[in-house]
């Protein structure tokens, strides 16, 4: 949702709104999405264009995390949830994204919120990742710990919590040092403005703050399109129209007059009831009706505070929330009998009667809840399985968002269909139908296109997943992803082994463009990189690595072996022993790769990029389809295995050697294990494959 102009109207007032304000030793409520997609446009030299560079985008958020820890700022984490709750919506919003060249420019990579789990996972921060969008139970639970939101959603400036804008993101999330004084010991803290709605209401004539909820629908907007009907509410607006504003921008002088117009009542029944005086009678009851439905119920907030280990909350904030809108006798007064605002909100009281639910319906959170097995919505709410099983579910269908791709090639997510629908096949058995289709819309040479394709249902159920045994589980994964069988997959560390799958099923799918020795080459030079990184961090130009390793490089010998190798050692216990002279020596090598040449993409570039982005597509699905599968495998590491500029710099330098073999040997004389892990783990992907490439 937003209110257009709003968040310009308060920074043009700071000085009525707004008040400086050191963050530090507090919680912090973090709007998740907004914070990464700051972090990500910084971070990402590149915008997207070669896929995701997860290692950076990591490193990124765990910098940001650091500069809360200095301040002693918790953080407590939301992520959005399912945004768009009916078919018809979910699909215009889709058409519209593709139509606005400003919306569809940049491509965020489709692995970050995984990223970010990693992340807040290995630190023990609080989070959650809420059924539907996480703003109003944001503000709710930031209430009632009495501690600020961080976002950029102006939409916070009207929930009533204390705000700072997260602006200051991209100046520099730079802590401030306080030195020690006699009465105060040395601190760190991150200065910033605060906003509170306390000032906001007081200026527009002590506007109740109970009001503010009515005014998010009568000015806000979701997807473009009023929260409510603009040609039902034409009376009002001309009504407002009589009211005095000396703002000069047209969204400001609305803002301005809606709010002054509120502030003539006591709650939120009596501006209702003064609201629906002025639509017109016919209109009244679909008018009631939507404000009904908009006025948020908390269906999930038990849930959510639970996995926060937030319980304690409940009752305060229940009671602090409890004068929830109701429709009183004095409006269904005003309703015309046809239509008296009295509808009910179609419930699904169990999985099959979704079938007889159309496109329009707008789901609830209670109905949501009650869809799927408990296991299902508490993994979902941990971020152990993201919201798309759910949204197959609910819409059967799969919206591919666009990537930069060279005609005459398909979509990049085209090449993973079927592991896709292995997905809606498992999540088809929660319906019962034997008929489960799923219908895929995608972007292909600049048109919206659609394919309805017939999936059949898995024959084991979703439902009773937690109880299936560990090797049907791993079965159905290693089935559809080619690799059932293949022993030399259990030689791989735990953390490669569902990545090394997918990147089998990658290489065996047949779509264009043609996959090369020289894909393989570069993905392996990814994985090894990343053991790189877990031993010495990540470097990623020359001025660091001269900064961080300039001395210990010049002094390594080289360990170039004449002994026949490593005989009969593991990859992994290679792995474990590749030594800090050797990771140092190798890091080089990468980083030259990264500042190598220029880095605008040719037509020809292009589909060496798809290729790649393709490779990310796979990843996707395939650990969605494990999540779903209760984690058959351990969780990919993204981070530490791909890196789209790397990817694509090194098959570079592949396609250009005559001998690709001898390249990374002649390059890596002082990181002999390196090399030695690099041809083991080359020979086990090609033996799973069971052809050469």
């Amino acid at each position: 949702m937003g209110i257009r102009g709003l968040t310009s109207y308060i920074n043009r007032n700071s000085h009525r709104f707004l008040e400086k304000y050191d963050l530090h030793n507090t919680y912090l409520i973090i709007d998740a999405v907004n914070i990464y997609s700051d972090i990500l446009e910084m971070s990402d030299k590149q915008r997207g264009k070669f896929g995701g560079q997860y290692d950076i985008f990591h490193e990124a958020i765990e910098k940001f995390f650091d500069s809360l820890a200095l301040c002693k700022i918790t953080p407590i984490v939301f992520l959005d949830g399912i945004g768009v709750l009916s078919k018809s919506d979910y699909l215009a919003t889709y058409g519209e994204k593709q139509r606005d060249p400003a919306k569809a420019r940049y491509v965020r990579p489709p692995l970050l919120r995984s990223i970010f789990f990693e992340v807040m996972q290995k630190r023990n921060i609080k989070y959650v990742q809420a059924l539907t969008d996480a703003e109003e139970i944001m503000a709710v639970v930031a209430k009632a710990l009495d501690c600020p939101v961080l976002s950029n959603d102006g939409d916070f400036f009207v929930y009533g919590s204390k705000f700072i804008s997260s602006d200051f993101i991209r100046k520099k999330l730079i802590p401030t040092r306080r030195e020690a004084d006699g009465e105060n010991p040395e601190r760190f803290f991150i200065p910033c403005k605060l906003y509170k709605v306390s000032k906001f209401c007081q200026y527009f004539n002590y506007l109740d703050e109970s009001l503010l909820p009515l005014a998010l629908m009568l000015l806000g907007n979701k997807n473009e399109h009023s929260l409510l009907d603009s040609s039902l509410m034409k009376p009002f607006h001309e009504h407002l129209q009589g009211l005095d504003s000396r703002a000069s921008a047209v969204s400001h002088r609305k803002i301005e007059k809606t709010l002054k117009w509120l502030s003539l009542y006591a709650s939120m029944e009596e501006a209702v009831t003064a609201l629906l005086g002025y639509i017109h009678v016919e209109n009244r009851g679909k008018v009631l009706d939507d404000i009904h439905k908009l006025t948020r119920t908390y269906g999930s907030l038990p849930l959510v505070l639970n996995v926060l280990g937030l319980d304690k909350l409940e009752s305060k904030i229940l009671e602090e929330n409890k004068k929830a809108f109701t429709i009183e006798s004095k409006m269904k007064e005003l309703v015309s009998p046809q239509n008296n605002g009295d509808t009910e909100v179609a419930e699904a009281e169990s999985p099959e009667d979704v079938k007889k639910i159309d496109e329009n319906h707008r789901y609830t959170e209670e109905e949501i809840i009650a869809l799927f097995p408990k296991w299902l919505i508490d993994d979902y709410l941990k971020g152990k399985v993201l919201r798309l099983p759910l949204e197959l579910f609910m819409f059967s269908t799969e919206l591919v968002n666009p990537s930069k791709e060279q005609s005459p090639l398909s979509p990049v997510s085209k090449i993973s269909l079927p592991i896709l629908m292995s997905i809606q096949s498992l999540v088809g058995s929660l319906r019962g139908d034997e008929e489960n289709i799923l219908e895929l819309f995608f972007v292909e040479n600049g048109k919206v296109g659609w394919e309805s394709i017939k999936v059949r249902t898995s024959s084991v159920s979703l439902r009773d997943m937690k109880e299936l045994e560990l090797s049907e589980r791993k079965r159905i994964i290693d089935e559809v992803l080619g690799v059932d069988g293949a022993d030399s997959l259990m030689d791989l560390p735990d953390c490669w082994r569902l990545y090394a799958a997918t990147v089998v099923f990658w290489l065996k799918q047949e779509a264009l463009p043609e996959k090369k020795e020289g894909h393989l080459y570069s993905v392996i030079c990814a994985m090894l990189l990343g053991v790189v990184d877990d031993k010495i961090g990540v470097i990623r130009s020359e001025e660091s690595f001269s900064k961080a390793f300039g001395d210990d490089y010049e002094s390594i010998p080289s360990g170039s072996r004449t002994d026949g190798g490593l005989g009969g050692v593991t990859l992994m216990k290679m792995i474990e022993d590749v030594s800090r002279e050797e990771c140092i020596a190798a890091s080089r090598l990468f980083v030259s790769h990264f500042g190598m040449g220029s880095l605008d993409i040719s037509d020809d570039d292009e589909a060496v990029v798809n290729a790649f982005k393709q490779l990310q597509s796979c990843l996707k699905y395939s650990m969605i389809l494990n999540s779903i599968l209760d984690c058959p495998y351990t969780s990919i590491p993204l981070h530490r295995v791909y890196n789209g500029v790397l990817l694509y710099k090194m098959f570079e330098v592949f396609s250009t050697e005559e001998d690709m073999d001898s390249y990374l040997p002649s390059k890596l004389e002082c990181s002999p294990t390196i090399v030695e892990a690099f041809v083991n783990l080359k020979t086990t992907l090609l033996k799973i494959i069971g052809r050469s490439i």
